[in-house]
């Protein structure tokens, strides 16, 4: 604080002129001290880091913990289940047949070079199977449901992922001319 030599009022340290009379302010010997005393101080708690520097570190290696956690827990929960947004039924099951034995079997092989495939309920009760084209940063992932065990509706959901634009009509199409028949 700078103390005006004409009518004594106490101004701040860095003022030029007083704020109560409007006079000239000149800083005396021992205003220039407590200015320096008080920017020591400040350099003090300058160099001081603050609580909050402190936690700062320690809550970013907190919330790092937790994602690899989270990563780690999607990489050791079972995959045979699905449930969500993909149908309705919880009781979904990711299906591929190591040795297939029949036409169904193969064609969801095939499928499978293409698409995640599950059987079980889609929903609703006239749809036979069901595909959902899931769009990435790094490309497509297709997701199909199977609730009819039979090559067509498996072809036909193939023709939705290899072409993403066919109309059902060509998609069905496209499993006659894989199976021989239209269903």
């Amino acid at each position: 604080m700078v103390q005006c030599n004409s009518c004594g009022y106490e101004n701040v340290s860095d003022a030029k002129f007083c704020i109560n009379c409007g006079k000239k302010l000149e800083k005396t010997g021992e205003d220039v001290a407590n200015d320096q005393n008080a920017l020591s101080n400040d350099k003090k708690q300058l160099s001081r880091p603050s609580a909050l520097v402190k936690i700062i570190p320690g809550l970013v290696g907190i919330c790092c913990v937790g994602v690899i956690l989270l990563i780690a827990l999607g990489a050791i929960l079972p995959d045979e289940t699905l449930s969500g947004s993909l149908g309705t039924s919880s009781d979904l099951v990711k299906v591929s047949y190591p040795n297939p034995t029949n036409d169904y079997e193969k064609s969801v092989n095939e499928l499978n070079k293409y698409a995640t495939v599950y059987e079980g309920d889609t929903g609703d009760p006239y749809t036979l199977g069901v595909t959902y084209r899931n769009e990435y940063w790094d490309g497509v992932e297709y997701t199909v449901i199977i609730a009819e065990k039979d090559p067509f509706v498996v072809y036909h959901e193939l023709a939705h992922v290899l072409n993403w634009e066919w109309s059902e009509y060509n998609c069905d199409w496209y499993a006659y001319n894989r199976t021989g028949y239209w269903a």
